[in-house]
């Protein structure tokens, strides 16, 4: 939420940069950069014991972006602020099952 509050406008500009690589091909390697900088860091981010492939930073990468795309355009940095709580949570309860499921017998 820090980087979102501190520079809106970068964020803005990073998704219409993403949009304008449909039009302009020369600026989709630049976005393939920037998103796969942003699912490594999602994936290094990951706590032990949860499944950090790219498969799953992916998914949860793309969750967060779109939270983003929310904050910078239509709501406000406290419901962003919930929905990341609640992503927090889903993924938390997730890490409870997986490590469940692997100390059974």
């Amino acid at each position: 939420m820090d980087a979102v509050r501190e520079s809106p406008e970068r964020q803005a500009f990073q998704y219409e940069m993403v949009l304008a690589s449909r039009a302009i091909p020369a600026l989709k390697p630049a976005t393939e950069r920037l998103y796969t900088a942003y699912v490594q860091r999602t994936q290094a981010a990951f706590t032990a014991g949860y499944e950090t492939d790219e498969a799953v930073a992916r998914p949860v990468f793309a969750t967060l972006d779109g939270l983003v795309f929310q904050c910078v355009t239509i709501t406000t940095e406290d419901q962003t602020r919930v929905a990341l709580d609640q992503v927090g949570r889903l993924l938390a309860t997730r890490h409870m099952r997986v490590i469940t499921r692997n100390q059974a017998p």
